[in-house]
């Protein structure tokens, strides 16, 4: 019986024969065959994205979803509508504060405009802010739909000032953060 195992053919100049009468040679050629299988395997294009398991925070002038496109290479978008879902690194000063967890700044190399944009910050302390302060965050554009922040950040914003800002931004992009990367006194380039 064993011969008949290993005798499929009888041609000994068929390569299919000589491997599978030698129990040695049939290993190798399954082994060789499963590496031919997994290997490329190891080539696969990164399926962790956007799970979470990336961690690395977007440097100045680029975007989470588009890694690697600077400022540089990129010119910034239009307005903040056009990033929404994104986030950003924003970098510019404080046009007005409306209170500890709420202030409007332009951020032109980012949005290449001079519209205002509306920033929350979400968690923990957040130190106090001068108008004309330079300011770097990271944060994400949403539209600003009060309801729903409320029911996403309701218990690290004060109600009241939501209810005011919505009378001015209701629709309107707004980056939310959970807090200030960097103040002037951090920024390079700033004594």
């Amino acid at each position: 019986m064993k011969g008949e195992l290993y005798n499929i053919q009888s041609s000994s100049d068929s390569w299919i024969g000589t491997i599978l009468r030698s129990p040695a040679k049939l290993g190798v050629a399954l082994a060789l065959g499963a590496a031919a299988l997994i290997l490329p395997a190891c080539e696969a294009p990164d399926q962790t994205a956007g799970s979470g398991a990336d961690t690395a925070q977007p440097q100045l002038g680029e975007t989470q979803d588009q890694p690697g496109a600077t400022a540089e290479q990129q010119p910034p978008a239009d307005g903040p509508e056009q990033l929404v879902g994104q986030t950003v690194v924003l970098n510019g000063e404080v046009n007005e504060v409306y209170g500890p967890d709420a202030f409007s700044m332009q951020a032109e190399d980012t949005f290449a405009t001079d519209e205002e944009v509306l920033v929350l910050v979400t968690g923990g302390e957040t130190p106090t802010l001068v108008e004309g302060e330079a300011v770097q965050l990271t944060g994400e554009v949403q539209q600003f739909d009060a309801a729903v922040i409320q029911d996403e950040y309701g218990a690290d914003l004060d109600q009241t000032l939501l209810s005011q800002l919505a009378d001015e931004y209701e629709g309107r992009p707004v980056v939310i953060t959970p807090s200030i990367d960097q103040l002037a006194s951090e920024l390079p380039n700033n004594n």
